[in-house]
């Protein structure tokens, strides 16, 4: 049976990898993921990474304890400034989602989509003045913004079955068509990681870029895979 890496809340868990020239993509990019959401009710104001090019794009989702909202969150790093955005989205817990990031060119200025499930969620014109995507050097990570020293920074809970970058866009219009599982290889594809490995803390990169990630800390895998129900919380206390 297909495995899946598991992020438990109140650990120490999340996987990196050096910065690669692969791993910038421009000007046009798709980042997604396979993955379960699981923060039951927000007890804070906390945000939480899915996957993070440190310094030059980040996506995952906050929480907000006044209002009880569940927020997309996203950012992009530009020659002249951060472009960040986030919108309330509800996010059915305990599922297996699809998740992506688009940038594309429009005109001079670019176009940032967020789809999940097979609808586009959100569609936002980010302005040339910004300029070029930053080219940065630092590390990929799953699951957390960065390690910060003495603890984690914004982990994610969850559990994950596949990440792909690609330096097209994969997805477009109001409706898409969810891709099947697992993610494939194929001459768009940057970085891919199916996070099914069932063991060990290394999750292979299948694009023939060699960019293996690394799991940091004791490595926890379920028996579960999209397409199957989700049995329930890891842990959300």
């Amino acid at each position: 049976m297909a495995s899946s890496l598991v992020l438990p809340r109140h650990t120490n868990i999340y996987g990196s990898v050096v910065d690669d020239p692969a791993l910038f993509i421009s000007p046009t990019f798709t980042v997604e993921v396979f993955a379960t959401h699981e923060v039951a009710a927000p007890l804070s104001d906390e945000d939480f990474y899915w996957v993070h090019k440190d310094g030059q794009w980040r996506i995952g989702f906050r929480t907000e304890e006044a209002t009880g909202d569940f927020r997309v969150i996203y950012s992009i790093y530009y020659a002249n400034g951060s472009y960040t955005r986030n919108f309330v989205q509800a996010i059915p817990l305990c599922a297996w989602h699809h998740f992506a990031l688009c940038i594309s060119p429009s005109g001079a200025d670019d176009l940032a989509e967020i789809f999940m499930d097979g609808n586009r969620i959100d569609s936002q014109i980010i302005s040339s003045t910004f300029g070029a995507l930053v080219d940065s050097t630092g590390n990929l990570y799953l699951g957390i913004m960065n390690a910060a020293i003495g603890g984690l920074s914004f982990p994610w809970f969850g559990r994950v079955n596949g990440l792909r970058l690609s330096d097209s866009q994969r997805y477009s219009g109001a409706i898409y068509t969810v891709p099947s599982y697992p993610f494939v290889n194929d001459g768009n594809t940057k970085g891919l990681w199916l996070c099914n490995e069932g063991t060990g803390t290394t999750l292979a990169d299948l694009s023939g870029n060699g960019n293996n990630i690394t799991i940091n800390g004791a490595a926890l895998w379920a028996d579960e895979y999209p397409g199957e129900p989700c049995p329930g919380f890891i842990d959300v206390t």
